[in-house]
């Protein structure tokens, strides 16, 4: 059984697993910005991270109507 399956009954359930995984994707990012970039670097990595952290959540939207299709999330 897929992770995403059942998503018209509980579409709530699935958006807070989605939030989790943001939330501890972020985590990570930050920690690992932080260890490896000097200050100026920093700027402009953030602003990539924002796409980056975009695309993972539409790639995990996407995930969730065509759980068939594999991509690498």
């Amino acid at each position: 059984m897929h992770l995403y399956e059942g998503i018209q009954k509980k579409p709530w359930d699935i958006i807070y697993i989605i939030l989790l995984r943001t939330k501890c994707l972020l985590r990570e990012e930050m920690y690992f910005l932080k260890k490896n970039s000097s200050p100026k670097e920093l700027v402009g990595r953030k602003y990539n991270f924002k796409k980056f952290m975009y695309h993972k959540t539409i790639m995990s939207l996407w995930m969730m109507y065509y759980p068939w299709i594999d991509m690498s999330l």
